[in-house]
Formats: structure tokens, C-alpha cells, sequence
């Protein structure tokens, strides 16, 4: 989980950091500005569910973690569909 998020988050921040090289250079449609907002709804799930793991409540992480995953594979599908529609 950790590395999934690792990945797409630095696939998302380092193009803006000056990194030109890395950008992908695809428009903003509300397929993608969607994707983006549900990638950072991710990103806040699995912190909250680390935090959650930490405190020893497993079945809460256990639904969280597959809430993430359904919400990381909407999150997918939306971008992959705004960069290949465009």
C-alpha cells in the first residue's frame, strides 16, 4: 500500500515541481480533475487507515483498506479516461 501510494503520489507532484521532462502534457477535463481529487481522497484514507492500524482496531483497517482499493480503481479508471479521451 505504502509503495502504490509512494508511486502515485510523486507521479503526480514531481511533473509540476519542474520536472518537464516527466509531464505527461495531457488537458484538464472533469474526468481528470476528478481523478486527481479522488487520488488525494486516497491518499487521506490510508493515512487514516495507518492511524487506525496503529491503535489495534484490524477489522476497521481491514474495511478501510477495501474501501481504499475501490476508491484507488475508481480513482484509475477516471484518469486513464481523461488522458485517453482527450
Amino acid at each position: 500500500m505504502v509503495a502504490g501510494v509512494l508511486i502515485d503520489f510523486f507521479a503526480t507532484v514531481i511533473p509540476h515541481a519542474g520536472f518537464k521532462s516527466l509531464a505527461i502534457n495531457i488537458g484538464a477535463s472533469a474526468a481528470i480533475i476528478s481523478g486527481i481529487s479522488l487520488g488525494v481522497i486516497v491518499w487521506t484514507l490510508f493515512l487514516a487507515a495507518v492511524f487506525v492500524r496503529l491503535m489495534g482496531r484490524i477489522p476497521l483497517f481491514c474495511a478501510m483498506v477495501a474501501i481504499i482499493k475501490v476508491v484507488w480503481f475508481i480513482d484509475l479508471m477516471l484518469f486513464m479516461h481523461g488522458v485517453y479521451t482527450a
